[in-house]
């Protein structure tokens, strides 16, 4: 689920996250390793959605065409390890800009993503 200081990425506890637009907030969250080397996505959803991905600034767009910038953005802080009583203390703050893709159908999504190296990327359904 999204939701600020919830991990960012499922292979690191280092990383979380932050200034999480409130309309977003509770999205079910797909959790990737923090290096996403991939060139294709593929999952299945059981019903209509729209598809959300967070892609830190830092990094040129690797998105299929059918991604529109929502004008949102999120927050992802690099912080020490975590005491479970206590609140993170972020180390290092980076940008993401909320990108959207509209009335996925049901059924089996396949996306190919545009990039040489590692990307960060921060995916969504709602």
């Amino acid at each position: 689920m999204l939701r600020k200081w919830d991990t960012a990425f499922k292979d690191s506890l280092e990383w979380v996250l932050d200034d999480v637009p409130l309309n977003f907030e509770g999205a079910n969250q797909l959790k990737v390793n923090k290096k996403f080397e991939r060139k294709q996505f593929d999952f299945y959803v059981n019903q209509k959605v729209s598809i959300f991905a967070a892609v830190s600034e830092i990094n040129p767009n690797p998105l299929p065409k059918e991604f529109e910038f929502t004008d949102s953005k999120l927050s992802v802080l690099r912080v020490n390890p975590m005491d479970q009583a206590e609140k993170p203390k972020a180390i290092k703050s980076f940008g993401y800009k909320i990108y959207q893709y509209s009335n996925v159908p049901k059924g089996v999504v396949d996306l190919k993503i545009k990039h040489d190296s590692e990307v960060n990327i921060i995916w969504f359904v709602q």
